[in-house]
């Protein structure tokens, strides 16, 4: 159930954070779950969880500064 809920949090902050960075709704929705999936592989769980904390730190730095995210 916990690890559930963990998952549900991370795809909930990545799309966020996707969105935030200007991504569609559909880009952002197979992005977070892409990343969802990588959690199945034998890639270490912090490597994943650092992908999805960037994304949403970049969305959020997107948001708030207005600073261009990618160029």
């Amino acid at each position: 159930m916990q690890r559930a809920m963990r998952a549900a949090w991370f795809v909930g902050f990545t799309f966020l954070g996707l969105l935030l960075l200007d991504a569609s709704f559909w880009r952002a929705l197979f992005g977070s779950l892409a990343l969802l999936a990588l959690r199945a592989t034998p890639v270490p769980p912090a490597i994943v969880h650092g992908l999805g904390a960037a994304i949403f730190a970049l969305g959020i730095l997107h948001w708030a500064t207005g600073l261009p995210a990618l160029p």
